[in-house]
C-alpha cells in the first residue's frame, strides 16, 4: 500500500485526515504486479478512482501480455466497470503492436484491433524507431481506423525519449524529465512538452526514459523486471 500526504499544518504532525490519496497493489508468485487500485480523500472518506490490472506471458519470458484498465465504480477490492483494455506484442524486448478491446459493449476477451505498431533498431540502447498510431473516431466500433498517425523518435546519450517529429520532419514534441525519469514542468526553463497531452489517443507517445514506456494510471514504467 502507497499513501500521499499532504503538507501537515505548522505546528502539527501529519495525520491519518490528512491523506489525500492512497494505493493498494496485488502482486503474483513470480512478484509481478497484478493489479493497482487508486484512492482519493482523507482516510474517513475516500472516493474509489479505478483501477488496473495486468496479466504476464509465461511462456515469453514473464513480459506483460494485457493491461485493462476499470473505472471508480468498485467497492472494496471489487473492481469496476471494464473502460480499457490493451494487448502487447513483443520481438525480446521490443514492443512491436498494441491492440486494444473495441465494440460498444467491452469485454476482457475481445475482440481486439490494433492501435500501434513499432519498428527498432537493433543493438541500440532505447531502441525505438518509429512509431505508426491507429486512430478511431468516437462511435467507430469497427477494426477500420479513422486515421493513422506517423512520428519517429530521437533520444539523448542515456537512451531517454528527447524529441519526437511527425511524418513531415516537424517537431511534435520536446521531453524533459529528471534523473529518476519524472516530467520536469512545462513552464521550466527547458520549455517541454507536456505529457499527458503526448500519451493521448492522437499520439499515444508515452515512452520516456530510457525508451521504457509509463503507463498513465499509475504514472510508474515497465522496464520488463518485478
Amino acid at each position: 500500500m502507497r499513501r500521499k500526504l499532504e503538507p501537515a499544518k505548522k505546528g502539527t504532525s501529519p495525520s491519518v485526515s490528512e491523506i489525500s490519496e492512497e494505493w493498494k497493489y496485488k502482486w503474483n508468485p513470480r512478484d509481478q504486479m497484478t493489479q493497482a487500485m487508486k484512492w482519493e480523500g482523507s482516510a474517513a472518506s475516500t472516493d474509489n478512482v479505478g483501477a488496473v490490472s495486468y496479466e504476464y506471458c509465461l511462456s515469453c519470458d514473464g513480459a506483460l501480455s494485457k493491461r485493462f484498465e476499470f473505472d471508480d465504480t468498485g467497492t472494496g477490492s471489487d473492481l469496476g466497470a471494464l473502460v480499457s483494455g490493451l494487448r502487447y506484442e513483443y520481438d525480446g524486448l521490443n514492443l512491436l503492436r498494441v491492440d486494444e478491446i473495441y465494440g460498444a459493449s467491452l469485454s476482457e476477451s475481445g475482440p481486439w484491433r490494433t492501435v500501434e505498431v513499432s519498428t527498432h533498431r537493433p543493438g541500440q540502447l532505447s531502441a525505438l524507431l518509429h512509431k505508426r498510431v491507429y486512430k478511431y473516431n468516437s462511435g467507430n466500433n469497427t477494426a477500420t481506423p479513422n486515421a493513422t498517425h506517423d512520428f519517429t523518435y530521437a533520444h539523448d546519450p542515456v537512451g531517454n525519449v528527447l524529441t519526437v517529429f511527425d511524418n513531415s520532419g516537424n517537431e511534435e514534441f520536446y521531453f524533459a524529465q529528471d534523473a529518476f525519469g519524472n516530467e520536469l514542468p512545462i513552464n521550466s526553463a527547458f520549455g517541454a512538452s507536456d505529457w499527458a497531452t503526448a500519451a493521448g489517443e492522437d499520439y499515444r507517445i508515452v515512452e520516456h526514459q530510457t525508451g521504457k514506456w509509463m503507463d498513465e494510471f499509475t504514472g510508474l514504467y515497465y522496464f520488463h523486471a518485478r
